[in-house]
């Protein structure tokens, strides 16, 4: 294991490399447009903060764009660690995001040319340390694959019976499961799926959320 100041830790590939993979086709080209936009707009806010300083300072539209400008980077390096932490350089470092299923699902529908409903969004729970980049990674994974009669982003669903059930519409379910099968022996049995006609379920384990309000976390 190396470290490296630009790269992170080298940890070398995981058994999800292949899914970073396909989640990469789709997510890295908005990933570097969106990054290049941000880093543009940051550029320009510097300059007016050297330029004029007091003004700058008292621009509340200035401060509000530096602040989502901030949140954009955030959530868009959040989704950059993921697939790097899969491929085996861990730039995450620890870092835990309690919001990052939401994230990634919502950034990939934005790659796609879609846009996720944010009470739908609001469905899949927060995640526990224990779900490091695994769970975000998973989910992105079948929704990248998933293919529907339509064109447009993939239905999704999720349900919980002790486990959070993640469901898309998917036309080779049987193909995915395969794949399901083998994530789930690398990850000793964590994960569990059902698949369908038309549809893949993967489900995670209690342990990898964020106990509900009011209940005691169920242990798996």
């Amino acid at each position: 294991m190396r470290r490296d100041v630009n790269e992170g830790v080298r940890l070398g590939a995981t058994p999800l490399s292949d899914a970073a993979e396909e989640v990469g086709r789709v997510l890295l080209p908005y990933l570097r447009a969106r990054v290049r936009a941000a880093t543009a707009e940051i550029a320009s806010l510097a300059n007016e903060l050297a330029r004029e300083p007091r003004r700058a300072l008292r621009d509340e539209r200035g401060l509000a764009r530096a602040e989502t400008t901030r949140a954009e980077l955030d959530r868009l390096g959040w989704c950059l660690g993921v697939l790097g932490a899969a491929r085996g350089v861990d730039v995450l470092h620890a870092r835990h995001a309690r919001a990052g299923l939401r994230t990634v699902v919502d950034v990939l529908a934005e790659a796609r040319g879609a846009r996720e409903d944010p009470a739908r969004l609001a469905e899949l729970p927060e995640l526990a340390p224990a779900a490091a980049w695994h769970a975000p990674l998973l989910c992105a994974w079948m929704l990248a694959r998933a293919q529907t009669a339509r064109p447009a982003w993939p239905a999704w669903s999720v349900r919980r019976d002790g486990r959070l059930w993640f469901e898309v519409e998917a036309s080779d379910a049987d193909a995915l499961a395969e794949r399901c099968a083998r994530y789930a022996r690398a990850l000793a049995g964590a994960i569990e799926w059902q698949a369908g006609a038309s549809t893949l379920a993967i489900g995670l384990p209690e342990s990898w959320l964020e106990a509900r309000r009011g209940r005691r976390p169920r242990q798996v």
